[in-house]
């Protein structure tokens, strides 16, 4: 059995699918339609399970088990212990705007796990503003429910995503 199947099959982790070094649900999605899973990456950053439940542990421990339990399996390529930094909010959300990433997220070190939002972690979202033309939409009962975005690059209008008009 490949050392990737030990890490999911004896524990239970929380982590993102990347693909080119983003996040991109609707390429995601593509990717996994045309059967391209070798592309994708998986960020693992959290470790819920491992013979028992390590929800109730704080944070930064629960990272070091994640970390350690990579390193003792010799697991690499396509899963990846993402690494966290402590430090400059402010200045790491500015990178992040930069690199025109989603956002951040800030979670407390000594905080056990929880699966509602609250105020052990902060989801912060960059705003990035572009021209993107509507190149179709989905219609419900009531109305339009999303719009489906292109772009513009070159001579090619490129889909880049669907949005709700919640």
């Amino acid at each position: 059995m490949p050392a990737p199947w030990i890490f999911l099959v004896r524990s239970s982790s929380t982590g993102k699918f990347v693909k080119d070094g983003r996040t991109n649900f609707s390429e995601l999605q593509a990717e996994l339609s045309k059967g391209h899973q070798d592309n994708l990456i998986y960020y693992a950053f959290d470790l819920l399970w491992r013979d028992g439940d390590l929800r109730k542990l704080p944070q930064i421990e629960r990272k070091q088990r994640s970390s350690d339990l990579l390193g003792e399996n010799d697991i690499g390529m396509p899963i990846i212990y993402s690494e966290h930094l402590i430090g400059d909010g402010q200045e790491m959300f500015e990178h992040a705007a930069k690199q025109n990433f989603e956002g951040i997220v800030s979670k407390r070190a000594d905080a056990p796990y929880r699966s509602e939002r609250n105020q052990g972690w902060i989801k912060i979202k960059t705003v990035q503003k572009g021209e993107f033309p509507v190149i179709g939409f989905v219609k419900d009962p009531t109305g339009v429910a999303a719009l489906f975005l292109g772009k513009n690059e070159g001579k090619d209008l490129v889909y880049m995503g669907k949005v709700g008009t919640g």
